[in-house]
């Protein structure tokens, strides 16, 4: 596969393979908005983190209103009740600084303490939910499974090369930045939190590639015919449900990194 063809399967279909392998720096920010929304406002979601750690003042925050680039803590301010004992009141800005449990909660969400307690959505799974793929960050772990469970699948060394001298882009979490600390306000801006390095190829990998080069070669394949559009038999499955099986457990970059240290 070329490294600038778009992948024709699996869960970066439609996205090239320089694209996965490098990930951007400019992640989508109606992507960030809506998965912490989903993060900060959905109570089986939260529940599990406010169990596992002492987050003690984030529970005081009873809601999130987030935009593109903030992040509002509101509590419920109670002023009356009624005759039945049912609170009245408003909600407010959360004045205790909640930006240490906050930020905590979002980047286990995105790291393998996350994954290894299960439970925890990644911002890369929770965008599997749209249309569109978005890049989240460079996913090289995925070119490796490629290589080692798909038939047919292998770069060209030169491409290899190319690769590894190119920088790639981390997605390591999100920072929280408190606003107005004076003012003890609730507010918090945010950002993706990005590594920038290169990456090499393992060595195991280089093996199995060239020696799907060297196979590709002795059956005389130039390279230049339409497999990559030709169904899920030439990836070595019976069907694109069962590729998206494997797919979706080994093709995991989280769990590439867990299964393979």
């Amino acid at each position: 596969m070329e490294i600038e063809e778009k992948f024709a399967f699996g869960k970066y279909k439609g996205l090239s393979l320089i694209d996965v392998y490098k990930g951007t720096l400019n992640i989508d920010r109606q992507l960030l908005r809506d998965y912490l929304n989903f993060l900060l406002n959905t109570d089986d979601v939260r529940f599990r983190f406010e169990n596992n750690f002492d987050s003690q003042c984030f529970q005081l925050a009873d809601k999130f209103e987030v935009n593109d680039y903030e992040i509002q803590a509101l509590t419920f301010y109670e002023t009356r009740t009624n005759d039945e004992g049912v609170p009245y009141g408003e909600f407010g800005e959360l004045g205790n600084n909640i930006k240490p449990p906050l930020e905590q909660y979002i980047s286990i969400c995105n790291s393998r303490i996350g994954y290894e307690i299960g439970g925890f959505v990644s911002l890369a799974e929770f965008s599997k939910s749209y249309h569109t793929r978005y890049l989240v960050g460079a996913d090289p772990g995925y070119l490796f499974w490629c290589i080692k469970n798909i038939d047919n699948f292998f770069l060209s060394a030169n491409n290899i090369d190319l690769l590894e001298k190119l920088e790639i882009s981390i997605f390591k979490g999100i920072r929280v930045f408190r606003k107005n600390m004076v003012l003890s306000g609730g507010i918090y801006e945010y950002c993706p939190d990005m590594e920038i390095k290169y990456f090499s190829f393992p060595e195991k990998i280089k093996e199995l590639n060239q020696a799907k080069i060297e196979a590709s070669e002795f059956q005389g394949y130039d390279g230049d015919d339409d497999r990559y559009d030709n169904g899920p038999s030439l990836y070595g499955y019976e069907s694109w449900d069962e590729m998206a099986f494997y797919e979706a457990f080994e093709g995991d970059s989280d769990a590439w990194e867990h299964y393979n240290q």
